[in-house]
C-alpha cells in the first residue's frame, strides 16, 4: 500500500498524466503502474482514463504531513508528551497497533493511517474507507488513572470531537450516548476505546477514533448497499476546504486538553459541558439488553457514564455502554 499511496500523492492536484511519466517517476513498469490503479478502483477510488494520454485521480485525496502533525502538536497549547507520532500507509486497525507498543508512562503515542483494512462498526459490519480521504487514528496512554476518567473515556472523546468541528466548521455534530456523533441523524465519527491492564496498576488506555472526512465509507461486504441510517461525511455537511492533517492536530489536543480539564475542573463539570451535545436528551427511547427491552425518556448521564432512562412511572434506570442498544422510540 506504501506505493500505491506514493502514487496517489502524485496524481492528487487532478492533472492528467500518462503512464510512461508516472512510471518514471515513481521508478516502476508501466504495467505496474496500471496494477496499482486498478487496485485502488477496487477500493473505491475513481480515475479518469483517457486513452493515448492517460491518468486523472476524480476521487479528491489528501495524504497526511507527518511534519507539519508534529509541529502542530508541538506548538498547541498543552501539556502533553508525544513519544510517539506515527502515520501509517495502512494497518489492519490503529487500535491493534496501539495495544502492543511498547509505553513508558505518562507518554502518549499517536497512531494514524491513511488506509485501515478492518474498520469495527455495530452489528459485526466491517465498513471499508478509501485511502487518503478519512480520519482513522487512536491515541494511546499508560498510567495509573482514576477510575472516573477511564468510565468516561469513550465519552470524553466523543464530545472533544464532536464539539471540536461544531466550533472549527460551524455545524451542529451532537452525541448519541455513548459516543457517536451524528449530524442530522447521520452518522460522521464513531469511537472504540479499549484498555490492557488492570486499573489498579498502570493501565494502557487506547482510544480509537474514525471519522468521515472526505468521503462516506460503505460496506466491505456490499459497496453498494443501502442501510438505514447510513453515514454521511463532513465534507457533505460542510462544503468547504478541509485539511485532514490540520484537523487531526486540531482533534488529537482538544482530546488530551479535555482529559486534563476533567482532572482540574471535575466531573460534574464535564457531564454539563456533554449534555449541550446530548442527542438523546429528552428524547422518547427504546432500549434492548438481552431479551429484555425498556422504553423511556432519555435523561442524560450519571458520573459514571452511564445512561439515564426515565421511565413511565418516574423511575431512573441505568444502562452501560457495552450492554444495550438504543434507539429512539419514534424513529
Amino acid at each position: 500500500m506504501e506505493q500505491k499511496i506514493r502514487l496517489l500523492s502524485v496524481m492528487s492536484d487532478g492533472a492528467l498524466r500518462s503512464g510512461p511519466s508516472l512510471a518514471e517517476e515513481l521508478g516502476v513498469t508501466r504495467a505496474t503502474v496500471s496494477q496499482w490503479i486498478q487496485a485502488l478502483e477496487g477500493l473505491g477510488l475513481e480515475f479518469n482514463k483517457v486513452k493515448g494520454k492517460g491518468y486523472r485521480l476524480c476521487t479528491p485525496v489528501q495524504l497526511l504531513d507527518r511534519q507539519r502533525l508534529v509541529a502542530d502538536l508541538t506548538s498547541k497549547a498543552t501539556d502533553a508528551s508525544f513519544a510517539v507520532v506515527d502515520v501509517l500507509a495502512q494497518t489492519h486497525s490503529t487500535n491493534s497497533v496501539a495495544l502492543d507498543a511498547d509505553y513508558k508512562t505518562g507518554r502518549w503515542h499517536l497512531y494514524a493511517a491513511e488506509h485501515q483494512t478492518a474498520g469495527r462498526g455495530r452489528r459485526g459490519r466491517v465498513w471499508q474507507s478509501m485511502p487518503c480521504t478519512n480520519l482513522m487514528f487512536s491515541l494511546g496512554y499508560q498510567a495509573s488513572l482514576p477510575m472516573s476518567l477511564i468510565y468516561l473515556s469513550s465519552l470524553i472523546v466523543g464530545y472533544a470531537i464532536a464539539d471540536e468541528l461544531n466550533q472549527r466548521y460551524q455545524i451542529d455534530a451532537k452525541i448519541k450516548w455513548p459516543n457517536d456523533i451524528y449530524i442530522a441523524d447521520k452518522k460522521l465519527a464513531g469511537v472504540l476505546c479499549e484498555l490492557k491492564g488492570t486499573p489498579a496498576d498502570e493501565v494502557l488506555l487506547v482510544l480509537g477514533v474514525g471519522i468521515n472526512l472526505l468521503a462516506r465509507p460503505v460496506l466491505a461486504s456490499d459497496p453498494n448497499a443501502v442501510v438505514a441510517n447510513m453515514p454521511t461525511s463532513l465534507a457533505e455537511v460542510f462544503g468547504g476546504d478541509i485539511d485532514r492533517t490540520s484537523l487531526l492536530a486540531a482533534l488529537v489536543s482538544r482530546i488530551v486538553g479535555v482529559m486534563a480539564d476533567i482532572d482540574r475542573l471535575g466531573v460534574a463539570w464535564f457531564i454539563e459541558q456533554w449534555s449541550r451535545l446530548d442527542m438523546l436528551q429528552g428524547q422518547p427511547l427504546r432500549l434492548i439488553k438481552g431479551s429484555d427491552c425498556y422504553q423511556g425518556l432519555g435523561r442524560g448521564i450519571d458520573e459514571a457514564g452511564q445512561l439515564r432512562v426515565e421511565t413511565e412511572h418516574g423511575e431512573v434506570l441505568l444502562f452501560n455502554g457495552g450492554e444495550v442498544s438504543v434507539r429512539r422510540a419514534d424513529a
